[in-house]
């Protein structure tokens, strides 16, 4: 279960900040309003101004501090994903508190405390957090989820342009252009691997997942492309194939992690890079050396992509450095 406030700006959680106040604010009068006729028969019983201040402190501390805890039992409480279990932790946590508070509040000599009426002021006063919790939750969650649909679509549009990118293509043509003079045999090879590659990316636009075996293929491609253009200064190492069967990912995953991997790091005849792929049972580790370009500076788009988008699947993707090493776990859909 989501935190209700992670998903608001400061502006928006100042905003039930406010809310807050007025409606604690606006319970107590009401509050004050109906205890005063239900034991005095008027809502003004008070005989002087210091009777009247006497009279809204002693009853607005405890139902303030009623507020709040209950508050933070409501709020806090987020370690049951099952909303009725929730309940019935908040609805222990908060009479547990109400004792603690009437019991201090006889400790101190602020007056009598009547059990009966302060139960029933607690599930009051529970009952509203619980409903602006669950009304502030939702938004949330409709908030995230409209986020999310959001940075997945611009980050799939910016995928599609970096796959077609006419940087890249430019360069697999000028490497291409000289390869005919060069080696043709290695030219024709090249161009293969090239139309394979955008014929993948044609293909599967618009799918949400593909088979792993379709995707290690067109890794396969876009690796020998790779290896051309670098000079065979990049090279991919693969292990636990016997793990690979009918499980699904999604689409580019893997591309979008090697082409991370040569955007970031420097790869040269002095300083080759290997990147190490392995296949278990329930997910992929891609590791490799991190040789920070000069001027790199990362900003995670890529990850943040395929973190969101596979979390929208239910599972964890998690990406990060270990020291020198850069690693990367991928869970099967």
């Amino acid at each position: 279960m989501i935190a209700p406030f992670e998903t608001y700006n400061r502006r928006g959680k100042l905003k039930y900040v406010v809310l807050y106040i007025i409606g604690f604010l606006s319970y107590y009068l009401w509050f004050q309003v109906f205890y005063n006729m239900v034991a005095f028969g008027t809502i003004y019983p008070y005989k002087s101004i210091s009777g009247m201040f006497v009279g809204i402190l002693l009853n607005i501390i405890p139902i303030l501090a009623l507020f709040l805890l209950n508050t933070i039992v409501v709020f806090c409480n987020r370690r049951h994903s099952k909303t009725w279990k929730k309940i019935v932790a908040d609805l222990l946590q908060s009479f547990s508190t109400l004792v603690i508070v009437n019991i201090l509040f006889l400790c101190l000599g602020l007056g009598d405390v009547e059990w009966a009426g302060t139960v029933m002021n607690n599930i009051l006063i529970l009952l509203i957090n619980e409903v602006a919790y669950y009304i502030i939750h939702f938004k949330a969650t409709t908030l995230q989820a409209e986020k999310a649909n959001r940075l997945a679509l611009q980050l799939r549009y910016d995928m599609l342009k970096s796959q077609v990118n006419p940087h890249f293509l430019f360069n697999s043509l000028n490497i291409l252009s000289s390869l005919i003079y060069i080696d043709q045999e290695k030219s024709h090879e090249f161009t293969l691997e090239l139309s394979k590659m955008y014929r993948y990316i044609v293909k599967n636009q618009g799918r949400d997942t593909v088979t792993l075996t379709e995707e290690m293929s067109f890794l396969n491609n876009y690796v020998n492309v790779l290896k051309i253009r670098y000079t065979e200064a990049f090279n991919v190492e693969i292990s636990g194939c016997e793990h690979i069967q009918n499980q699904r990912i999604i689409p580019y995953t893997m591309q979008l992690l090697i082409e991370n991997v040569t955007k970031h790091n420097v790869i040269s005849t002095k300083q080759p890079m290997t990147v190490y792929v392995r296949f278990a049972a329930d997910h992929i580790e891609v590791e490799n050396k991190i040789v920070e370009k000069a001027n790199s500076e990362p900003s995670n788009i890529g990850l943040k992509y395929l973190a969101e988008l596979y979390r929208n699947n239910g599972k964890t993707f998690s990406a990060g450095r270990e020291g020198e090493i850069f690693i990367v776990h991928i869970p099967y859909l």
